[in-house]
C-alpha cells in the first residue's frame, strides 16, 4: 500500500462504506488526513450515489439522546440492537427539531435558537450563527438546507412570517439565507405574498420543497 500513488488509494477507498472507512482514519496520519480532507468527502459522495448498491438511507430520531436507526441491520438476519447513540452537541437542551437534511448532512435546531450541522456518520457538528430574525410562537416559521452546485457551498434557509401582517395579501416576511462558506446570513426577498409557509423544507432533485397555503 505505501507504494501506491496517493489517487489510487483515494479511489480504493471511496468505495469503502462510511461506517468502515472511518476505522481507517486510525491506520496512519497520512489516511488520518486523506479521509478528512473535504474533497475527498465529496468523491466518496460522489462514488455512492453512482454505486445502485450502495445503501444510503438513514433514519434519526431527536430522542434523548440522540438517535439514528440503522438500515443494513434489518436485511443482514443478526439480531442486535438497531440504533446508534449520539451526544448532543450543546449541553442545555429543552428541546430539538431537524430543519433539514442534504448530502448525508442533518441541519438541528436546539431551544427554538441555536443551529447546529451534523454528520451522524461521522458524528462531526458545527454550531452556526444565529439568524437576525426573531420570532414569536403565533408566527410562521420555515427552515430548509440544500447544497449549491454552482458554488460548491452548502446553505441554511429561515424565514419567517409575522402573524401581525395586515391582510391576507400583505404578509410581512423576512428571509434569511446563511451561507457556509462564508459563515455569514444575508436577506433575500420573500417570493409570494399572498402565500404562507411553515415548517421544515423537503430536498428533491436538488431543490428545497415546502408545502404552502
Amino acid at each position: 500500500m505505501p507504494k501506491l500513488p496517493r489517487d489510487i488509494i483515494a479511489d480504493i477507498l471511496s468505495r469503502v462504506p462510511i461506517k468502515h472507512l472511518m476505522q481507517f482514519k486510525c491506520v496512519c496520519k497520512d489516511w488520518y488526513a486523506l479521509v478528512s480532507d473535504p474533497q475527498y468527502a465529496k468523491m466518496q459522495l460522489k462514488q455512492a450515489r453512482a454505486d445502485n448498491t450502495t445503501n444510503m438511507h438513514k433514519l434519526f430520531l431527536t430522542t434523548w439522546p440522540l438517535q439514528s436507526i440503522d438500515y443494513e441491520a434489518f436485511g443482514d438476519g443478526v439480531s442486535r440492537n438497531l440504533s446508534r447513540q449520539f451526544a448532543y452537541p450543546t449541553r442545555s437542551i429543552y428541546d430539538a427539531e431537524i430543519l433539514g437534511s442534504c448530502n448525508g448532512l442533518v441541519c438541528l435546531e436546539f431551544d427554538y435558537d441555536n443551529l447546529f450541522l451534523l454528520n451522524p456518520t461521522t458524528r462531526d457538528s458545527r454550531e452556526l450563527p444565529k439568524p437576525d430574525s426573531t420570532s414569536t410562537d403565533e408566527d410562521s416559521v420555515f427552515y430548509g438546507l440544500g447544497y449549491n452546485v454552482s458554488v460548491d457551498d452548502y446553505k441554511v434557509v429561515k424565514g419567517v412570517i409575522s402573524a401581525a401582517s395586515n391582510g391576507p395579501n400583505s404578509r410581512d416576511a423576512k428571509v434569511e439565507v446563511l451561507k457556509l462558506k462564508t459563515n455569514t446570513w444575508g436577506r433575500i426577498q420573500y417570493p409570494h405574498s399572498s402565500i404562507n409557509i411553515d415548517g421544515p423544507g423537503i430536498l428533491l432533485n436538488d431543490t428545497v420543497h415546502w408545502l404552502g397555503t
